[in-house]
This record gives structure tokens, C-alpha cells and sequence, in this order.
């Protein structure tokens, strides 16, 4: 799973209109920033079963450019495979 910095990035729209990336990634950075997997996990499914469902593919609709470098997509995609 790749590290990840403290995503302070604004949530933009993709396929869902209710998707947050931003949120999404603070959750995976619970995990794997603090290693406090269980408050990533409970906030991830705080989100709508809709939101919960999306999944992040090659669209692209929601990548964003962070000036940190991080790979917003990717660890999008691992953040629904790990709380899924």
C-alpha cells in the first residue's frame, strides 16, 4: 500500500456527484498514516452505501493534481479495496 501525506486536497465531482475523494483519502490515511485501521474503516462506512459503492477505475473524473505527489486515483483504489 503506498504511504500516503495528509491529502489536503479539495473534493472534486466524478461519476458520483456525492463522491469524496478528500474524505476518502483521510480515511486512508487514518490506516496507514497513524495505523488506526478501525477509525478509517468506521468513517468509510459512515458514507452512503452508493458512495461506498463507487469504485475507481481509469475514468478519471475525480483525479486531481496534488502538489505533493501523491497518486490521488491509486490510492483512491486502494483505500475501497481495504475498507470495502
Amino acid at each position: 500500500m503506498p504511504s500516503v501525506h495528509a491529502p489536503a486536497v479539495a473534493a472534486r465531482k466524478s461519476k458520483s456527484a456525492d463522491f469524496p475523494p478528500g474524505n476518502v483519502l483521510w480515511f486512508l490515511h487514518y490506516a496507514d498514516g497513524y495505523g488506526r485501521y478501525a477509525l478509517g474503516r468506521e468513517r468509510f462506512v459512515e458514507l452512503s452505501g452508493e458512495v461506498r459503492a463507487v469504485r475507481c477505475g481509469s475514468c478519471g473524473a475525480c483525479v486531481m493534481k496534488c502538489p505533493h505527489g501523491v497518486q490521488v486515483a491509486r490510492c483512491l483504489s486502494c483505500a475501497q479495496e481495504l475498507f470495502a
